[in-house]
């Protein structure tokens, strides 16, 4: 079928005249050209564009990150670093407080904010346990919502516990 229909065009065309062959061969040709130009080359050069512009704003944005970045770093380095608060956070302040104290913590859930945390310590003597909250409390830095401070009877210590607290910056 493919062979009749080639057959017959190519018939056609040779009857047609010298000048009318050119005509027809001429409008193929711009036919061919419009449609590579507009299926083809149009939508490459617009993602090419669009690429162009989206690499343009990555950059920007990226350097609009580094300004803000060095900005962020100057404004922590004049920090006065006074206190437990300005100088690293909550939890530094938890784990600098429970190191003067030979505190060992065995967990720490700090907030997604930053303010606030959950801990819990390995066995301690409760002597050790009510210095170490002596300490963080008399700092004012910080406020202890809950304590709970639960024995420990398979130890060699006296009055061992195990405390959990809850803290908030103040």
């Amino acid at each position: 079928m493919r062979g009749l229909i080639g057959k017959r065009l190519q018939d056609w065309y040779q009857a047609r005249p010298a000048r009318e062959q050119w005509l027809l061969a001429a409008g193929l040709l711009v036919i061919v050209a419009w449609a590579i130009w507009f299926g083809v080359i149009s939508p490459l050069h617009q993602a090419n564009s669009l690429a162009h512009s989206r690499v343009s704003a990555a950059q920007q944005s990226l350097l609009e990150v580094r300004e803000l970045s060095q900005q962020l770093i100057a404004a922590r380095s004049q920090q006065p670093a006074s206190s437990g608060r300005q100088s690293g956070g909550l939890a530094q302040w938890v784990y600098r407080t429970s190191e003067q104290n030979n505190v060992a913590l065995a967990s720490l859930d700090l907030s997604a904010d930053g303010m606030s945390a959950n801990l819990r310590t390995e066995t301690l003597s409760l002597r050790d346990a009510l210095e170490w909250l002596y300490d963080m409390e008399s700092e004012s830095l910080a406020r202890i919502d809950n304590v709970a401070l639960n024995p420990v009877a398979e130890t060699d210590m006296d009055n061992a516990v195990v405390a959990a607290l809850s803290l908030r910056w103040r």
